[in-house]
C-alpha cells in the first residue's frame, strides 16, 4: 500500500529465536510481497541453520552480515561470546553459496590478544566465502564489563574518550 521495496533489520538478535525468525519469513512469503531484505548489524552465524537461510533468501534478503569477532577460540572464551567457529564457517558458507552478499564483523585488540592470535582471525576470514570483512579496533564502551576491566588495569578511558571526541563516561 505504500511502495515499501526494501527492508532493514537493525537488529543483532533477529534469528536467536529461529521460530520467530522462520514466521516472519514464511508470513513475507506468504503475503507475496517483492522486498529486498537485508541484515546489516550482525547475525551470530551459529545460531541460524540452512532452513532459515532459505527461508530469508525466499523472502528477499540480498545482505547478510555475521558478527564473528574473533577467529580464536581463546579470545571468543575470554569475551564469553563463545561462538562455534566451525559451525559459523559452514553456515557463512552456506550462506554466500545461496547468492547472498555476506559480510563479515572482527575485532582487534583484546587484552592479551596474541599478534598470532590477530592473525588467525584475519586468516578466518579469508579462508571463508565472505564477500566482505571488516575489522574493527576494541574500544571499550562505558558500563560494559571490557570497559571497567580497562579501569581496573588503570588506563586512562577519560582520556581515550576525549581524544577522539566521544562523550564523557561519566
Amino acid at each position: 500500500d505504500f511502495g515499501v521495496q526494501e527492508i532493514e533489520f537493525i537488529d543483532d538478535v533477529f534469528n536467536l529465536d529461529r521460530p520467530r525468525a522462520k514466521q516472519i519469513c514464511d508470513g513475507i512469503i506468504q503475503a507475496g510481497w517483492d522486498l529486498a531484505m537485508s541484515f546489516p548489524n550482525g547475525l551470530r552465524a551459529d545460531q541460524m541453520d540452512e532452513e532459515l537461510v532459505d527461508k530469508m533468501k525466499a523472502a528477499g534478503t540480498y545482505r547478510i552480515n555475521y558478527a564473528v569477532e574473533s577467529g580464536t577460540p581463546r579470545v571468543q572464551k575470554m569475551i564469553k561470546k563463545n561462538l562455534n567457529l566451525k559451525r559459523a564457517r559452514e553456515i557463512i558458507d552456506y550462506t554466500a553459496n545461496k547468492g547472498i552478499s555476506t559480510g563479515g564483523f572482527f575485532m582487534l585488540g583484546f587484552r592479551d590478544e596474541t599478534e598470532e592470535e590477530a592473525w588467525n582471525t584475519i586468516n578466518y576470514a579469508l579462508d571463508t566465502k565472505l564477500h566482505t570483512a571488516s575489522f574493527f579496533i576494541l574500544t571499550p564502551f562505558p558500563n560494559t564489563p571490557m570497559y571497567e576491566e580497562a579501569l581496573a588495569l588503570g588506563y586512562d578511558m577519560e582520556a581515550l574518550y576525549s581524544d577522539y571526541g566521544a562523550v564523557s563516561a561519566n
